[in-house]
């Protein structure tokens, strides 16, 4: 099984701005959250500032996963918890994909590489490691840290697959148990 963090693919592709700035609470408030029942479109503009290259599939202000028709299809099989909230882009319809999976207590914490706070609170983690019971998902978050995005091995192959454009996968560590924890269990 392996783990890996999504981040974005950088060159020469084009990002998205909102239309409309009030929009922008709902996707930072509530993503991560059941919200397809009350969802309703949510206009955004090509910002071809950063280049004009197209891209199937990215992150949106770093953490939120938006695809377009070839990516949603490519990953919509065999997805739980996930949903695919549509939105506009100049016309065109994309999909903010709210993944609902939300782990706790599968960070190995004295493995990680973790920046804190002053009052101890985690800033930033440099280096994930998971333990091995990690729950197997398509796509999942970790409670420790809810901007972080991470994949399985049967997302990144569909990906690869499909030859979908827009994403890195940054391999993440599992700890195995010791020999001794073996033992004694």
């Amino acid at each position: 099984m392996g783990i890996y963090l999504l981040n974005n693919t950088f060159g020469q592709y084009r990002n998205i701005v909102l239309a409309n700035k009030t929009n922008a609470e709902v996707l930072n408030e509530a993503y991560g959250q059941r919200l397809a029942s009350t969802w309703k479109t949510i206009q955004f503009h090509w910002d071809t500032e950063d280049g004009n290259e197209r891209r199937n599939i990215f992150l949106y202000l770093g953490s939120l996963l938006v695809v377009d028709e070839k990516g949603r299809n490519a990953i919509s099989q065999n997805t739980d918890n996930i949903e695919y909230l549509p939105i506009d882009i100049d016309g065109e319809q994309w999909f903010v994909v709210n993944v609902c999976n939300v782990f706790d207590g599968v960070l190995n914490l004295s493995k990680s590489k973790i920046e804190r706070f002053k009052d101890g609170s985690i800033k930033w983690i440099k280096e994930f490691v998971f333990n091995q019971d990690c729950p197997s998902s398509l796509l999942f978050r970790i409670s420790e840290m809810r901007t972080a995005l991470f994949a399985s091995d049967s997302f990144r192959e569909c990906l690869l697959g499909s030859s979908l454009v827009g994403l890195n996968f940054e391999d993440c560590k599992i700890k195995t148990p010791g020999i001794l924890r073996s033992i004694f269990k």
